[in-house]
């Protein structure tokens, strides 16, 4: 990292890393050695921005650690399908009875990686009515769920409870989504939106502690511990990043002072 920069950027105000400790290290001694070539702005203390993205995921990674069994029972019944050609046609022929406008192709999540379980959810609520149609008409569907596998009882064939479920799980996955899209966006500035973003998160965290959904508050819990451990706390963020929102005209300094006594009971 400082060979590359070295003798190529003057006056340059951050770089975005991820959470690698690695980075931590690096970040550290190339602002020490930045300062040395007297190049750095404001002493490089705002140098480091750690990448909003990142966390997102590592926040949101943190929730879905143990998925709800309807989460399992969808997976279950779209890896079935995508096992075979034919099961694929044959649901297919579904949508087009149940006269439903989706083109697509099926989407089977990466369990490591949860926006992947977020296009899965998106793709199968679309067919719902196609797979319920599917488990009618074709008997050895449900016959396949029913059969041990090492023992145990596969999860599935989704239940209406499993898509009412999966169906509030994607709501819910939809804020962190359109957050990362917008941090990970490459030909729009994304800095001045980091603040509008957080706020989202932020309410929809306090909105849901106040209610009685058992099915979100523990996966809320989790995600609430990592998201105070970076930005529960003004001290744990760039403070550039709140420069970047004030100069903003849609937000300036009155609105982002009333977030943050808002977000830190200030």
């Amino acid at each position: 990292m400082i060979v590359c920069i070295s003798g190529v950027l003057k006056g340059f105000f951050t770089i975005t890393v991820d959470n690698a400790t690695a980075n931590d290290v690096a970040v550290s001694i190339l602002k020490r050695r930045v300062n040395g070539w007297e190049w750095s702005v404001l002493n490089g203390e705002y140098m480091h921005v750690r990448c909003c993205a990142h966390i997102l995921n590592l926040i949101v990674s943190d929730g879905l650690k143990e998925l709800h069994h309807s989460i399992s029972a969808i997976r279950a019944a779209v890896r079935y399908i995508r096992l075979s050609t034919a099961r694929v046609d044959k649901l297919s022929a579904c949508v087009l009875k149940e006269k439903i406008d989706f083109k697509g192709k099926l989407v089977l999540d990466v369990p490591t990686r949860w926006n992947s379980t977020y296009k899965m959810l998106d793709v199968a609520l679309k067919c719902q009515k196609a797979f319920e149609r599917y488990e009618e008409e074709y008997s050895k569907y449900s016959q396949y769920f029913f059969e041990e596998e090492g023992g145990k009882k596969k999860f599935g064939p989704p239940s209406k409870i499993d898509w009412a479920n999966a169906s509030r799980f994607f709501e819910f996955l939809r804020s962190f989504y359109q957050a990362t899209l917008k941090f990970s966006a490459t030909k729009s500035v994304t800095s001045n939106c980091f603040y509008l973003e957080l706020g989202e998160i932020f309410n929809l965290f306090k909105k849901l502690a106040l209610t009685n959904d058992t099915l979100l508050l523990d996966m809320v819990s989790n995600m609430k511990k990592k998201f105070d451990k970076y930005w529960g706390n003004l001290d744990n963020t760039n403070l550039l990043l709140y420069v970047a929102a004030v100069l903003d005209p849609r937000y300036k300094l009155g609105y982002i002072t009333y977030c943050l006594c808002c977000f830190y009971d200030a």
